[in-house]
């Protein structure tokens, strides 16, 4: 198989210690489709796509579990879920575990996906590939479809549900996450705050994107037993 011009790493903690059956089923639910309307906008924008995932240790837990699946999605398999206090972390160790395979593939571009939303614009990954800059963020505001609006923090952190960076970026971002660990789970700092730092140190040229077409769902439990599922998008 051709390598292709760019690869997406979709991070997938599918089934975390602690969660109800309910959430369960949703995760499952929400993974799965996500993965699939990847899979079609990966065929036509030229992108290879590496499925991360840290709580069910192989690709058949994967398929027992009825996600989708598909020949050209790269799989693999973290034995333990290092982000259970800090979520980011589990994800940064994610990315880092890709880190030499990507590096030794001619990609030109690395994007950097939280699975578990619905990505609804095929145009907005077109322009994370397309970008001239090194760094393409966000930090959208949440708009419930209830009618809420919540204004995103914009100061100290760079929002990393998605964003894209050039392969030798990508390359520095993990060297200042492995040589901050430590610190990050210590004061309990976390990824959005990482890359802003990074940005801020290293300086590349950047293009920001004010909505990104990504649909979230977020669980809330009310009068203490009761979990809702209320969707928004950015």
């Amino acid at each position: 198989m051709q390598n292709k011009q760019s690869a997406l790493i979709f991070f997938a903690s599918v089934l975390p210690k602690g969660i109800s059956r309910k959430r369960q089923s949703e995760r499952i639910i929400d993974y799965s489709r996500s993965l699939e309307i990847v899979c079609q906008y990966a065929a036509r924008l030229d992108f290879d796509i590496y499925v991360v995932e840290n709580t069910l240790e192989s690709l058949q837990s994967w398929v027992d579990s009825n996600l989708y699946i598909d020949e050209e999605i790269n799989f693999s398999f973290l034995s333990t879920n290092s982000g259970t206090t800090n979520k980011g972390i589990g994800e940064l160790d994610m990315a880092l575990s890709t880190a030499n395979s990507l590096l030794t593939k001619n990609y030109e571009k690395v994007i950097w996906f939280s699975g578990r939303h619905l990505l609804t614009s095929e145009g907005i990954l077109s322009c994370f590939l397309n970008s001239p800059a090194e760094v393409v963020v966000s930090n959208p505001d949440f708009y419930f479809l209830n009618g809420n609006k919540v204004l995103s923090e914009k100061k100290g952190l760079l929002n990393d549900m998605l964003f894209g960076m050039s392969i030798n970026t990508f390359q520095k971002y993990m060297s200042f996450f492995s040589e901050r660990r430590t610190q990050l789970i210590e004061h309990n700092i976390g990824s959005e705050q990482l890359l802003y730092q990074f940005v801020l140190t290293y300086k590349p040229t950047i293009e920001e994107m004010t909505h990104l077409g990504v649909v979230r769902r977020e669980n809330r439990i009310k009068w203490r037993w009761f979990e809702t599922s209320e969707w928004h998008f950015c």
